[in-house]
């Protein structure tokens, strides 16, 4: 009797555990936001185009997926709209960085007209954009929210790390504008994604 009565005890404790979890857990937080481990097809083609939105220097480590991936790719962190003849696929790493900028002698404005305007360039010519944000929190600042603001809505695919969506900012974003997302832990575990878009 003794034994019955502490396992009925158990069960309710252990329920409340398991939705504690459940609810603590980012992918679940996320679920209405198309979070994917992967793309189940691809969407882009090769030649593509890996440029900057802000800046960062995690651009470099975007370019060098690329290349392991062997994924044939141009690499031009302020890439103008003459330098997409003939490219099917833009991948824009975001992360404002106020130091780079400044040692290209590139003002914010600046910077958010041209990504504007390849922006504009790829939704006229069937160019497809894929997102990347893997800067985290620290990177979050006021102007790299807006230029994800910006390009978001325009892409077609996007990664970044949970850390980045803390605060469900990006993945409020693709769950309103019907977009996959991929979270990922780490830097590392962007290959896997970021192939699935092309093969």
């Amino acid at each position: 009797m003794i034994i019955r009565i502490r396992n009925l005890l158990i069960l309710p404790v252990l329920a409340i555990i398991l939705y504690l979890i459940s609810t603590n857990n980012p992918l679940s937080t996320n679920l209405n936001a198309h979070v994917i481990p992967s793309l189940p097809r691809p969407i882009a083609e090769e030649t593509i185009l890996v440029t900057s939105a802000g800046q960062s220097t995690d651009t470099y480590i975007i370019k060098d997926i690329s290349n392991k991936l062997m994924i044939h790719n141009f690499f031009m962190p302020q890439a103008v709209n003459d330098d997409l003849e003939e490219i099917n696929t833009i991948v824009f790493v975001i992360g404002y960085s106020p130091l780079s900028e400044k040692v290209n002698q590139l003002s914010y404005e600046n910077e958010l007209k041209r990504i504007d305007s390849l922006l504009n360039y790829a939704s006229n010519n069937e160019v497809t954009v894929i997102s990347v944000f893997i800067g985290g929190k620290q990177r979050r600042v006021s102007e790299t929210d807006e230029m994800l603001g910006s390009i978001i809505p325009k892409s077609h695919y996007v990664i970044s790390t949970f850390e980045g969506d803390f605060d469900h900012f990006i993945s409020e974003m693709a769950r309103q504008n019907d977009i996959p997302l991929t979270l990922v832990e780490n830097i590392t575990d962007v290959s896997e994604p970021y192939a699935s878009a092309f093969r």
